[in-house]
């Protein structure tokens, strides 16, 4: 009830400060103001550092400075504000009150006020949407899950799209690859985790592996439940998470009878990487999602400097779709100066054309529903191939698929975390380090589990000079030598052959009946022509 009551004060105080004071307030434009809600810090009293967070904010700051720089005929520099959600739905909708109110001097109105940069997590954004959405303000945010009805409808335009049956894709990559029979899985609660979750379930059943999950409000529980469904020990237990924890914290909400089991985990959050190993008996494999492309130039030089002090990741996968945010933001400013003032008095810095001041809430959405722009000096595609070509510029727009990119880490007891490969192209391809294998228990060989109803399918062997993929021994011999197979396909083609013989034997019984029957009437025929 407080929150309520505090957000229709501040909405009151905004509306009535707008009706009063617009008209004079709107003459100068010295700037164009963004504001971004990052998660700068969570846990409880917001005082755990995000580092997510923190290179957000440096990523976001270099993509309006070098907007503001290439677009010198726009007189209207972009100016940025930084609010912090303290990961949390109720705190990103106080940031976003604070926001409003400090903003309206710039009336709330665009192109003074060009919108909220995120929240990028769906929970904060469907709160903070409730105030944004009373002023009729536009959200951009990075990413947003496939097939969510959170879209244009509520003024929010999303960057790059999620596609979680890729998550599953990559997982089988992998789990084709270590041996594994039977698996557990869980996730750490979001949407997001949830059907990426989902997705690894039916790509491992759909593959013969034993994957069992089960519905639960902490990971804990999930695995507990799941493994009490299971008949028997799983060969290693996958987590799908989103959180920003140490890969510590999170291996200590596992059973204490599942520690001993290789744990598959699968983050989008970079704190897994930039923490500790858990110190427990498990061997971790995780996968960290990265950038198809990385930030290069200048932006990876100063991204590394902070590094030190912050622990910036340059490979994070939540940059770019935040710097294209920004840039999208720059040329849809730019296209409405350009149709506003275009054969009008020139523009000079903080005086407008008067048309350009009258600009409206859907104008300004219809402009940032078609633009379209290009890629920035200093983005590099992270890949190996380089033949010393330019690279024609990326396109960059709304609902891009920036396609699925995982490095694959490794750690056990005896072996400190270390980087041993990765997976591309939306999960189907997995690439290991020259002579790499993964130690057991980790490795195994593929055993059919009794208990699982859902038959193993055969994989293929790929080995390239850039790509090693490998099925353990043993995974397909024992899928065409098992005798419970070898006896079931002998039945069937027996079943299959005696069918074929009945079917041929009617057939041709049929054909000597209709043959017999005709040949009696013309013999009872001939008969009667010679008594007449």
């Amino acid at each position: 009830m407080k929150n309520y009551l505090a957000f229709l004060i501040a909405a009151c105080h905004v509306i009535l400060s707008t009706e009063t004071e617009c008209p004079t307030r709107r003459e100068s434009l010295h700037q164009a103001t963004l504001v971004a809600l990052v998660a700068l810090h969570g846990g409880p009293n917001c005082t755990d550092t995000r580092l997510t967070g923190a290179q957000q904010v440096t990523a976001i700051k270099m993509a309006v400075e070098t907007a503001n720089k290439e677009n010198t005929n726009v007189r209207i520099p972009i100016g940025v504000q930084f609010y912090d959600t303290c990961s949390n739905p109720e705190e990103a909708v106080k940031a976003s009150l604070r926001a409003l109110v400090v903003a309206e001097d710039t009336c709330l109105l665009p192109p003074a006020f060009l919108g909220f940069l995120g929240p990028d997590d769906l929970p904060s954004l469907v709160d903070v949407g409730r105030v944004s959405g009373v002023f009729n303000l536009t959200h951009v945010v990075p990413s947003l899950l496939g097939g969510s009805t959170w879209s244009k409808v509520n003024n929010t335009f999303h960057v790059a799209t999620v596609h979680p049956e890729r998550t599953g894709q990559a997982v089988l990559s992998l789990l084709r690859h270590v041996g594994w029979s039977s698996v557990l899985v869980a996730h750490t609660g979001s949407e997001v985790t949830s059907r990426k979750a989902e997705s690894v379930l039916f790509a491992a059943s759909g593959s013969g592996v034993c994957a069992t999950s089960a519905e639960a409000k902490t990971l804990g529980d999930q695995l507990g439940l799941a493994m009490e469904k299971a008949s028997q020990k799983p060969s290693g237990i996958i987590i799908v998470s989103d959180v920003a924890r140490s890969l510590a914290e999170l291996i200590s909400d596992v059973p204490p009878s599942l520690r001993d089991v290789p744990a598959l985990v699968v983050s989008s959050d970079v704190q897994l990487l930039r923490t500790p190993s858990p110190k427990s008996d498990a061997s971790v494999i995780l996968l960290q999602e990265v950038a198809g492309v990385r930030l290069g130039g200048d932006f990876q030089r100063r991204l590394r400097t902070e590094e030190k002090s912050k622990g910036i990741n340059t490979q994070d996968a939540s940059l770019l779709p935040l710097v294209y945010s920004v840039r999208l933001y720059a040329a849809a400013l730019n296209l409405v100066q350009t149709i506003k003032c275009s054969g009008r008095t020139s523009i000079t810095r903080g005086n407008p054309c008067e048309a350009l001041t009258s600009l409206t809430p859907d104008e300004w959405r219809d402009a940032l529903g078609i633009i379209k722009t290009f890629g920035m000096p200093g983005l590099h595609l992270d890949d190996d191939y380089d033949d010393g070509q330019p690279r024609p510029p990326v396109e960059i727009k709304f609902g891009m698929d920036l396609g699925l990119f995982l490095d694959v880490y490794v750690t056990t007891p005896v072996l400190s975390m270390r980087k041993v490969g990765n997976i591309s192209d939306n999960g189907k391809y997995l690439r290991l380090a020259p002579g790499w294998s993964f130690p057991p228990p980790i490795q195994q060989l593929f055993k059919k589990s009794s208990s699982c109803s859902v038959d193993p399918v055969t994989t293929t062997t790929t080995t390239t000079s850039t790509i090693k993929v490998t099925v353990p021994p043993g995974e397909f011999w024992e899928f065409t030598q098992s005798d419970v197979n070898f006896y079931q396909t002998v039945g069937l083609l027996s079943g299959i052959g005696t069918g074929l013989v009945l079917l041929v034997i009617f057939c041709v019984w049929v054909v000597y009946r209709n043959f017999r029957v005709a040949s009696n009437s013309s013999s009872s025929t001939s008969k009667t022509s010679q008594t007449l």
